[in-house]
């Protein structure tokens, strides 16, 4: 599907009023109109290297084009001054790069060169060919319907404002005689940070001769990025030995009785530690030799910076953040404020106030950042993008451009799992999903107990989230626990926040059970041999044990009871019963069982003969005597709590015959 698509370049900071000349090839049933619309203010500034009129002169524009979404759909397009290009586009996602004032068609290249593409100059009046400075530009767009893409070309180069002069006190002692750009980048990257790594992307400058004790000079330098170093902590340190090698400084000669003085003031954006002089951007320095040693600078600069933008918003929502004016040393000075509102429908306001577009609104700096409130609201969906610039009294322009998009909240997809297990007091296991299409932030999941008595977890069993508290969590599946201490219908609430304001509510509905702890019992009986020499004695002994499957969760008292036969070794053999007896022990959560020996009878069993190793001959009776035959009476019985969420299953005694 092909749409029509219209591009205006805006070169608002350094921009050419005159007219391009088309050099495009005839058009065809397959062009539709594409509009680079160039715009420049008026700027008054005497002693610059190049004329108002030459400063923002585009004479010649290189454009290419790159399609995300398909091969093949790649254009460069040149220019050597024509006010209109035609071109059509598939819908589709691109990247556009433009490099200004190339001086030539510098044809087809592939996205990694035109990143890597450089501007390389081999003298100062190199850098203005043709009466003209290197300006780039990169933006992304998406091509649905026909559009208006504003693009804003920025300069390569860095403009410094040169303000040299000798101390009055001073006057007629010291004379300066040259000043000099040293180690200034001979190449700059259009559409990448530059920082020069060797010598040879250096030059110097020609020396301007001076003949006086003072020079105003403005000139330009393609970007040199070349760091900080936090160990200079004043100006008297940032010397030769101290800065970066490949930084660039300004080597100013002077002369004093016969002596000759070099002083040396290297750029940046302070006068301490920072050693980056950045493209696009002004700077005005003002150095006053005052001493044969001593030269006091100071760096004025200006920075715009915009707050953080949302991604997205919906439809009446308000976006606010932030537009900083940051200056040093500007204190009192007025900049000139105005918007301009390219993609969009809705209403903007700067300081609280609403402006028509390209309204000037006077700002005053001061020493730092100048804050100033931006809010914006649309009713309707559709992608907004507002251009900001502001403007020094030199009319020097910086810019700023705010783009997000306005659409109709996609709808809070949740869900939780049902418990595998509905038993109180256990740690039942369960999940929540949560997701939102088109959403990348977070969610506040309030948690609530809106019936039922128990407590949640989330994520483990450790952490346990009070009824009202509230989560902060992420899209995917997340994992809780609950353990209810109250049986019957129970419902836990999940009210689900985005941060555009929508919510859901997501309910986990489970009727809990009572929890049952298995209780079993168990009489080991049987006789016991004890050997004593070549004597062996049989005894008789009845042992209990009672345990609790699972611990309780109350102290349980246990009352058992137990009686029963014993039979002689005579012959006919006679059986005597004993009478049961009563016994209690108790059962808790920290003593889940009991076990005890309940009789042990030596002193009527019967005595054997046995061998060394303890081997008893039962035809060999020593004394007749009885041993146990039978539990004739058991019973055990467990107290209860009077607890509905628990209940204690006792399960009927076991009996174990055991001869030891």
């Amino acid at each position: 599907m092909k749409t029509h698509l219209l591009l205006i370049l805006w070169a608002a900071i350094m921009c050419g009023c005159s007219k391009l000349v088309h050099t495009e090839g005839p058009e065809t049933a397959t062009e539709i109109p594409v509009c680079f619309q160039v715009e420049c203010p008026a700027i008054d500034e005497p002693a610059k290297a190049l004329t108002d009129a030459q400063e923002k002169t585009v004479k010649d524009l290189n454009l290419y084009l790159y399609c995300k979404n398909a091969t093949g759909k790649d254009e460069h397009i040149y220019s050597a001054g024509s006010a209109n290009i035609t071109r059509k586009l598939a819908v589709g996602d691109y990247d556009l790069f433009v490099i200004a004032n190339a001086g030539a068609d510098l044809g087809n290249m592939t996205r990694a060169q035109v990143e890597q593409s450089a501007r390389t100059v081999g003298s100062e009046a190199a850098l203005e060919t043709d009466s003209a400075l290197p300006l780039s530009a990169k933006t992304s767009f998406s091509v649905k319907a026909a559009m208006t893409v504003p693009v804003t070309l920025r300069r390569i180069v860095a403009r410094i404002d040169l303000k040299l002069s000798v101390a009055a006190a001073l006057a007629g002692r010291i004379t300066l005689s040259s000043a000099q750009v040293v180690s200034a980048p001979n190449t700059g990257l259009y559409f990448a940070d530059n920082a020069p790594a060797s010598d040879d992307k250096l030059i110097s400058y020609p020396k301007i001769a001076l003949t006086g004790s003072s020079l105003t000079r403005s000139f330009y330098l393609l970007e040199n990025l070349q760091g900080k170093v936090p160990s200079i902590t004043s100006q008297t340190q940032r010397d030769r030995t101290k800065a970066p090698a490949r930084a660039t400084y300004i080597h100013i000669e002077g002369q004093s009785s016969g002596k000759k003085l070099d002083y040396y003031v290297f750029l940046g954006e302070n006068t301490t530690d920072d050693f980056n002089v950045r493209r696009n951007k002004r700077y005005t320095l003002n150095a006053v030799v005052s001493g044969e040693n001593t030269i006091d600078t100071r760096v004025s600069s200006a920075e715009l910076q915009l707050g953080a933008v949302g991604a997205l918003y919906a439809p009446n929502q308000t976006l606010s953040t932030t537009l900083a004016l940051v200056t040093q040393n500007n204190a009192g000075e007025t900049y000139q404020l105005k918007y301009r509102l390219y993609e969009g429908s809705g209403t903007l306001k700067i300081n609280g106030q609403s402006y028509a577009q390209d309204t000037p609104i006077p700002i005053t700096a001061v020493n730092g950042s100048k804050q100033i409130p931006i809010t914006y609201t649309q009713a309707a969906a559709g992608n907004v993008r507002i251009g900001f610039t502001v403007m020094d009294r030199y009319a020097y322009a910086l810019t700023k451009e705010l783009t997000t998009a306005y659409k109709a909240n996609n709808p809070i997809v949740g869900s939780v799992s049902n418990f595998i297990n509905k038993e109180c007091h256990k740690n039942q296991y369960f999940t929540l999903s949560l997701s939102e299409k088109d959403y990348a932030g977070k969610f506040s999941v309030k948690c609530e107990l809106v019936k039922g008595a128990g407590t949640l977890y989330y994520n483990t069993t450790t952490s346990a989230e009070a009824s009202g508290s509230s989560l902060s969590l992420a899209a995917g599946t997340h994992t809780f626990y609950y353990n209810g201490t109250q049986v019957g219908e129970t419902v836990i609430r999940f009210t689900v926040t985005d941060t555009n304001g929508q919510s859901r509510t997501i309910d986990q509905n489970v009727t809990m059970e009572r929890l049952t702890i298995y209780v079993r019992s168990k009489f080991t009986w049987g006789t016991q041999k004890v050997v004593s020499g070549n004597e062996a004695r049989l005894g008789s002994y009845i042992e209990f044990e009672i345990r609790c499957e699972t611990p309780p969760l109350h102290t349980l008292p246990v009352t058992y009871k137990v009686g029963y036969d014993m039979t002689n070794t005579m012959v006919p053999p006679t059986t005597k019963g004993k009478p049961s007896q009563t016994y209690n022990c108790t059962l808790s959560p920290s003593s889940p069982s009991f076990w005890t020996r309940v009789v042990y009878n030596d002193y009527e069993g019967p005595k054997y003969y046995c061998d060394s190793y303890g081997n008893i001959n039962y035809s060999y009776i020593l004394l007749h005597g009885y041993t146990i035959s039978a539990i004739a009476l058991s019973s055990v019985e467990v107290t209860r709590p009077d607890d509905p969420s628990v209940q204690y299953y006792c399960y009927g005694q076991e009996m174990v015959r055991l001869d030891k």
